[in-house]
């Protein structure tokens, strides 16, 4: 499900960005330097597209059930503000 989708969608965004890294290349008076940031970017974007399906598709346990909430300590209780006041 996922992944093969992520594989697909990166298989074209490799491929924009090697024509777009050619296109920045040559028709830009920075070339290389704003060719190699323009990757960077790129890079960076599909790693947190990865980790967020990865996160969005991993199985959660929910939240807990009423023996499990009775067994808290009352400082972890979820029934009970995050903030105090």
């Amino acid at each position: 499900g996922a992944v093969e989708f992520l594989k697909q969608e990166y298989l074209i965004c490799l491929i924009f960005v090697v024509v777009m890294f050619i296109v920045i290349t040559f028709l830009t008076q920075e070339g290389v330097m704003t060719a190699i940031a323009f990757a960077i970017g790129a890079i960076i974007s599909i790693v947190c597209g990865a980790v967020g399906m990865v996160i969005a598709t991993q199985p959660t346990s929910g939240p807990p059930t009423a023996p499990e909430r009775d067994s808290l300590p009352p400082s972890e209780s979820p029934s009970e503000p995050a903030v105090p006041w």
